[in-house]
């Protein structure tokens, strides 16, 4: 990576100088890697001879040409060796040097000689003077692996057939590598008098001056094997340098160039002053800015004044959010700091980590800002509320959430613990350094002093995503499928001594069905996570227990699981950053606008939760590979941060009608649209989330921008809109119903929805037949009716029909058969003459119940008495045709007087009933014979009745 960086023609309104720092550094592919830095020798001397001039604090001249390659100028030759502790390498480096020019060695005549092959008496390799060789740590000759780069004469690569070198990867993580630095010597038999001073052409003129014959010179080139995170040969003082490496190739416990250089801490670790004060670059390695999305900088960024996430844009001072560097890992003890959470706060776990101490200038990784420990933050959003499934990580939370310190702390306070994550400056409070997002975190449970080796046990979750809170808009993935954390061993314990994992080590996973690997070895502990994308939001969480003496661990109970309170509202400290001023706004709200803003906020802020389930964790005998390459980090867009922000404001402002105490220029600033809120009264609930009585909606407009409402509007299909004008009914339905408000300067709120399932009434029943009317006795009647509910979504939509009954006469059956729809009865056989009610009754599934009846007669007619005899004969109730043929002789009789005289023709009718009792029992059946007898009765009884011609 070769990393350019200049100031850009940036509007200051737009960034201040921090972001223009971090905005203006345009990156190009090239392969970089992190060098391993040592501090000069205790006896190095102040000069690289007589004459020679000296910069970046070494006795020689030392010039950075690009990110990855470097010149030294008159090189060291006043004593045998000399240790450039600013030129370092990294396993995977390879490596080539070159070298040229002259040296004053001192003495009488022509005393130049050739740096690299000087020419002369008693000059030269292998046993002569005169000559200078190089030393570096860890490498080997490229094309012969076996051979070190040892005391090697220049002579033997910079002339004739050259040589490069390279230093091999790490197979394994080591928590002390050696120094890889650059080592020159020069071979001589008195060094006072060297240097670069009274120049002569030498003998032969091998040092005239055209031929290379001034000041002696080498060059170091890079060629990084392993991609990695820093393209520079030489730190800048905000280069991330580290001491060692961890188990995926990540910095392991790095400390800034400046502790590298032996700055101090009050003025080196100052990063501003480094941004406004620096004549050359703070730092070589590529960094990107994680700040507040633009639509949000206005009010938040500090374009107009003093803003939330920045202060004095127009002067271009204290551009707040997150200059980002690369993952790394630290290690040290923990302390708990505070929970960021309510309305007011960022949901984040801020705790802080003691890292080891960089040879004097305080913990490694700190700055300015914070001098003791580096910040670690995490979005308990994205961890620890999804984590009450894991006992330790469950109750801290609920301690957390009762903001009990003394609890929080026996969990925490100066345990050791072990992170992975971004590092980065936070340039919301002073370019503090951070941690941030946490992408691993390991808590050893025992406190220092505490620690049982039968029983060392740890807390860690991992996870490769995260976001960086109040201030910024980006979500952050380590570009690793694997990670690996490794725990270190208890004091006091064989450093030969190996663990073994006892007890219940479940974890909890989320995304993946692999639990963690845990390779106990003598370097310590390693406990591999295998992770996929981290798009998709994976994470595992639980509890690592060892066993370092092979003694039998005492038993410890386990606490009982508590029960998650609500979070509860906790002012930040008052510092002047974003949480501390969102909470004096808070304070200045009223209690009733503190009620309607949470309201809001749980509303609208998203809440997703996300499901884990138990993982297997395993034993593995062979340590996990060494990463290929340096995993990345890369980012995106955080949409559901940005989400959060935009709802925690909206909250405030709408609850304070645009104006926010202490700052009410800001709601007016956001210009956010209103917020309308629907309120219902009655609606008794009924089965399956049905309301089953009326439903009375209210709409009320909150102003977010200060500039009053326009119109508040509401829809049942959100094409057709209706004026809101008061408190109203709800129709029954089952639809989503929308509504929305408008503010003075036309922002027009998006339409919120709420879904209704609303059945007041019972169902609908029809009867189609019988009708309310007379019907012959010789009739057919086929039922018909039914029961309706209404269609089955929208409006007017009901819970359906959960039953339908139907009687006859109070009774269930008629002739041995059940009334259902389209049930034929066969009126003559089956019901008598007389009048009938037919009643269907019919309840909905939420047990709205209603029923309808309908009551007909069954009556004769001279005709429909013939129609009996008829289906008599057809039944086998008349014997044959002949009797058939007296009996409808006698009623065509009868029928023949009926339009004239009703009671002439009841006499016919009496010789028919004389006849059928005749014949009953032989001829007639007994049934027919009855029913027949009460027919004619029927139509003997209309003697003395008003006259009628019968139909």
């Amino acid at each position: 990576m070769r990393t350019f960086c200049r100031l850009l023609p940036v509007p200051r309104k737009r960034l201040s100088a921090l972001a223009v720092v971090a905005a203006a550094c345009l990156v190009l592919p090239a392969a970089v890697v992190a060098p391993v830095h040592a501090a000069p020798a205790a006896d190095a001397p102040v000069s690289c001879g007589a004459n020679s001039s000296s910069s970046h604090g070494a006795a020689c001249t030392i010039t950075p040409v690009d990110a990855t390659d470097t010149r030294i100028d008159q090189p060291f030759v006043a004593g045998p060796s000399y240790e450039y502790s600013s030129i370092v390498f990294q396993p995977g480096d390879q490596i080539t040097l070159n070298a040229g020019g002259c040296v004053q060695t001192g003495g009488a005549g022509a005393t130049w000689k050739r740096y690299v092959n000087p020419s002369g008496s008693s000059s030269g390799t292998p046993d002569g003077l005169y000559w200078a060789w190089v030393t570096i740590p860890g490498a080997f000759f490229t094309d012969n692996p076996a051979q070190p780069v040892t005391h090697v004469p220049f002579d033997q690569f910079a002339l004739g057939t050259k040589h490069s070198f390279f230093i091999p990867k790490l197979d394994a993580p080591s928590d002390a590598t050696q120094h890889l630095d650059l080592i020159l010597g020069y071979t001589d038999d008195q060094y006072d008098d060297n240097g670069y001073y009274d120049h002569d052409d030498g003998n032969d003129d091998q040092c005239a001056l055209d031929h290379d014959g001034g000041s002696a010179w080498v060059t170091v080139g890079v060629q990084h094997g392993v991609a990695g995170p820093m393209p520079a040969v030489h730190p800048k003082p905000f280069d991330l340098v580290p001491t060692a490496y961890d188990s995926n190739l990540l910095f392991k416990n790095p400390a800034w160039g400046w502790q590298v250089d032996h700055g101090t801490v009050a003025t080196d670790g100052d990063y501003v002053n480094c941004v406004f004060h620096s004549p050359t670059p703070c730092q070589s390695q590529a960094t990107t800015f994680d700040h507040i999305g633009w639509d949000l900088w206005g009010a938040l960024g500090g374009i107009v004044g003093k803003g939330l996430c920045g202060e004095d844009a127009i002067t271009g001072a204290n551009a707040a959010g997150h200059l980002n560097w690369f993952d790394a890992t630290y290690t040290g003890q923990i302390h708990w700091d505070e929970w960021s959470g309510n309305v007011f706060g960022d949901d984040d776990y801020n705790m802080l980590l003691t890292t080891p101490n960089y040879q004097g200038t305080g913990p490694a990784g700190t700055t300015a800002s914070n001098t003791d420990a580096i910040k670690l933050e995490f979005d308990s959003d994205e961890t620890i509320d999804n984590f009450d499934q894991q006992p330790w990580w469950s109750r801290l939370h609920y301690y957390v959430d009762l903001n009990d310190r003394a609890t929080i702390d026996h969990f925490v306070e100066g345990h050791d613990a072990v992170v992975t994550g971004l590092v980065g400056l936070d340039t919301e409070h002073g370019a503090a350094s951070e941690v941030h997002p946490v992408h691993v975190l390991a808590i050893r449970e025992q406190a220092p002093g505490s620690v049982d080796p039968a029983n060392d046990s740890w807390a860690i979750f991992a996870r490769n995503w995260g976001n960086e809170g109040e201030c910024g808009s980006q979500q952050h993935y380590l570009d690793a499928s694997t990670i690996t954390i490794d725990l270190p061993r208890p004091g006091g314990i064989s450093p030969t001594a190996v663990a073994k994992p006892i007890g219940d080590n479940t974890f909890y996973a989320h995304g993946t069905n692999t639990g963690p690997a845990i390779h106990p070895s003598t370097g310590g502990v390693q406990v591999s996570f295998t992770l996929p994308n981290g798009a998709d939001k994976p994470f595992e969480v639980g509890e690592v227990h060892l066993n370092w003496t092979g003694a039998v661990a005492a038993a410890r109970p386990a606490p009982a699981q508590p029960t998650v309170a609500a979070h509860t509202v906790r002012p930040a400290d008052d510092d002047g950053d974003a949480e501390a001023v969102l909470a004096d706004i808070w304070a200045a709200m009223t209690p009733a606008q503190q009620q309607t803003a949470s309201a809001f906020f749980d509303q609208m802020r998203p809440h997703t939760r996300l499901d884990s389930s138990a993982v297997a964790t395993t034993v593995s005998t062979t340590a996990p590979p060494m990463p290929t390459s340096v995993p990345t980090v890369s980012s995106a867009p955080n949409l559901v941060a940005n989400q959060r922000i935009h709802a925690q404001f909206e909250a405030l402002c709408a609850a304070t009608d645009g104006n926010l105490p202490t700052q009410p220029g800001w709601c007016q600033e956001l210009n956010q649209p209103p917020v309308t809120t629907l309120t219902t009264t009655g609606g008794t609930p009924g089965p399956n989330g049905w309301l089953t009585t009326p439903v009375t909606a209210t709409l009320t407009a909150h102003d977010a921008s200060g500039s009053g409402i326009s119109r508040t509007e509401y829809s049942y299909d959100n094409q057709n809109w209706t004026t809101y004008t008061g408190p109203f009914t709800l129709p029954d339905g089952t639809y989503s119903f929308s509504y929305r408000s408008q503010d003075n300067k036309s922002n027009l709120e998006g339409t919120r929805q709420q879904s209704f399932k609303i059945d007041t009434k019972p169902p609908t029943v029809t009867i189609t037949q019988p009708t309310a009317g007379p019907y012959t006795h010789s009739s057919t009647l086929t039922l018909a009716y039914g029961a309706d509910d209404g269609p089955t979504s929208g409006l007017g939509a009901g819970s359906g029909v959960a039953s339908v009954t139907s009687t006859m006469d109070g009774a269930s059956t008629v002739g041995g058969h059940g009334l259902g729809n389209g049930q034929a009865i066969n009126l003559l056989r089956e019901l008598p003459l007389g009048s009938h009610t037919f009643t269907v009754a019919a309840t909905d599934n939420v047990g709205h119940a209603t029923s309808k009846a309908v009551t007909f007669t069954i009556i004769v007619t001279p005709d429909s008495i013939e129609d009996d005899v008829r289906q008599f004969y057809r039944s086998g109730d008349i014997a044959n045709a002949s009797i058939e043929h007296t009996l409808l002789t006698d009623l065509d009789v009868a029928k023949a007087a009926w339009p004239t005289s009703i009671c002439l023709a009841a006499s016919a009718y009496r010789i028919f009933i004389t006849d059928v009792q005749l014949l009953k029992g032989t001829f007639v059946s007994a049934t027919a014979a009855r029913i027949l007898t009460d027919d004619a009765n029927y139509l003997i009884a209309q003697c003395g009745q008003p006259h009628r011609v019968a139909t």
